[in-house]
Formats: C-alpha cells, sequence, structure tokens
C-alpha cells in the first residue's frame, strides 16, 4: 500500500520536528521526516479548491452588491464543482435563495446545512416558507443520518483545546496589565500546553476541517470553526504551524485566502524565534508598577 500525504501534513511534521529537536525529544523523527519530503519531491499539487474559490470571491461580492441574480448563478456553479462547500457559504446561498423566493433551491440548501449538522432551530426563520413544511418533516433525520460522516472526537478535540486557548490567552493579559503574576516558566507551559494539545490533534485526526467535523453552529448562526483565531495565538508566541503549507491549504479547501493573508503577517515580538525566546521577551518588555 502507497501512503500519499499532502504538503500540509508534510509541513506539518517538520515544524512538529524543529519543536521537537528543541527540547531534545525523538531525534530519530528527522530520519522519518526527511524520507516523506523526498516522497512528494518534485510532486506539484493543483489547486482542487480554485474554481471553488473564484466563483464563491464572485458570488459574495455580488450578494454584498444587491446582485442577488449573479451572486445565485455563482453560489450554484460553485456548489457544482462537487467540492465540500463551506458552511457559511451554504448559508449566505440560502438566505439568497430566500430573498429571490427560490423555494427548491431554498429546500436543497436546507438540507446541506443539516446534513452537515447545523440543528433544526437554526431554520426556525423559515417557518413561513412554503418549503419549510416538508423540510421540517424530515430535519432531525437529516441531521442524524448527516452526523455519520463526521470525526466528532476530533470536534471535541479542537473545541477542548480552543476552550484552553481562550483561558491562557486572558490569563496573559491579565498578567500584561499587571492584574495578576506569572513566573516565565508558567507563561511557557501555558503557551506550550496549546501547541502540545494542537498538534497532537493534528498527528491523531489529520488538520480540523468542516469536511472532517462537520458545520460549526455558534450563537444562533452558521459559522466557521475557531481555527484562525487559535493559529493568531500560536503564531504569536513564536510557533509558525504550517506557515510554508498555508498555499496548498487553501487549495484543498481548508482554510480561505482571507485566514491565508492574515497568518502570513502573523508573528510575534520575536519573529517565529521559537516558543520560548518568544516568552522571554515578552516577559522583558513588561512594566508594572
Amino acid at each position: 500500500m502507497i501512503l500519499q500525504y499532502s504538503m500540509y501534513d508534510i509541513g506539518w511534521f517538520l515544524s512538529y520536528f524543529q519543536y521537537l529537536s528543541y527540547v531534545n525529544n525523538h531525534a530519530f523523527l528527522s530520519i522519518f521526516v526527511l524520507m516523506m519530503a523526498q516522497s512528494v519531491e518534485g510532486q506539484k499539487e493543483s489547486c482542487v479548491y480554485e474554481d471553488y474559490i473564484y466563483l464563491t470571491d464572485r458570488a459574495y461580492i455580488e450578494y454584498q452588491e444587491g446582485d442577488l441574480k449573479a451572486s445565485i448563478k455563482h453560489w450554484k456553479e460553485a456548489f457544482q464543482t462537487g467540492l465540500f462547500p463551506r458552511g457559511k457559504h451554504v448559508a449566505l446561498a440560502l438566505r439568497c435563495a430566500v430573498k429571490v423566493e427560490d423555494g427548491e433551491w431554498a429546500k436543497t440548501l436546507a438540507f446541506r446545512l443539516a446534513k452537515g449538522g447545523i440543528p433544526a432551530v437554526y431554520f426556525d426563520r423559515y417557518k413561513e416558507r412554503d418549503w419549510y413544511a416538508d423540510f421540517a418533516t424530515v430535519v432531525d433525520d437529516t441531521i442524524s443520518t448527516g452526523a455519520k460522516n463526521y470525526n466528532f472526537s476530533l470536534r471535541k478535540a479542537l473545541l477542548d483545546v480552543r476552550y484552553l486557548d481562550s483561558l491562557i490567552n486572558v490569563t496573559y493579559h491579565q498578567w500584561r496589565k499587571c492584574e495578576n503574576d506569572l513566573s516565565l516558566e508558567e507563561m511557557i507551559q501555558m503557551a506550550a500546553n496549546v501547541y502540545d494539545g494542537f498538534t497532537h490533534l493534528i498527528r491523531q485526526y489529520g488538520f480540523p476541517s468542516e469536511k472532517k467535523m462537520g458545520y460549526y453552529f455558534q450563537d444562533g448562526e452558521v459559522q466557521d470553526f475557531p481555527l484562525l483565531v487559535m493559529m493568531i495565538h500560536l503564531y504569536q508566541f513564536g510557533n509558525p504551524i504550517l506557515k510554508d503549507q498555508l498555499h496548498h491549504m487553501v487549495c484543498d479547501g481548508v482554510i480561505t485566502k482571507t485566514e491565508m493573508s492574515v497568518l502570513i503577517d502573523m508573528r510575534g515580538y520575536g519573529n517565529n524565534v521559537g516558543l520560548e525566546e518568544e516568552m522571554r521577551i515578552r516577559w522583558g518588555k513588561r512594566r508594572c508598577r
């Protein structure tokens, strides 16, 4: 059996190896990483999501400009590519369909969201629509059937790490404003805990995506999983994980071009010199009276 790795899998292993080498763990991993890198040397990846990205970008701009006819045309073309669509794109396309009273397409999009795990309560806003009654009779079964396609262990692991990340960032900003006291070692350990948790789930499940986890429902709306904010914090704390592979991740539909642009320019005070050195720099910048 031939194992195939995407470019961002390779990039993650390279980034993770650098971290492990820094803390003197598992030196043998270098051989494994080099073998993996050689296995894809010279290969060219096509940008699978290129057409989808172009079409959804146009559809979004046209929606913002009020040209619903053109927007719907490009949403439909994007979804006809056969690629897994982003939840927020489907939700926005549903809004367009409702506005132009295209009931059949609206119901199709509603089913797609339900199959992606969006709960029945989300669709209550469409109760007055002609298509809703038929949809409501099967929405729960649709959600249940769709759930079989997703990895809820990965979903839970991601949200657990995000919760840890949010707690650590609150604690850090309190420390920065001299509202609490932390030792340098505690600061390093806090940042390392998030990095370890995030890289562990990638090793176990691969990089998180809606295709693997289903859609994310939060605060009554279809939203993106909080991956961007987590990666921003990792980058700020000296761990630019997968930075060399962001373009490939866009082409695989894992992140958006906007998210890539944000991450490319993101760095800590130490210009990505590593977690411990970044924390030392931040420690030295603290000024409390």
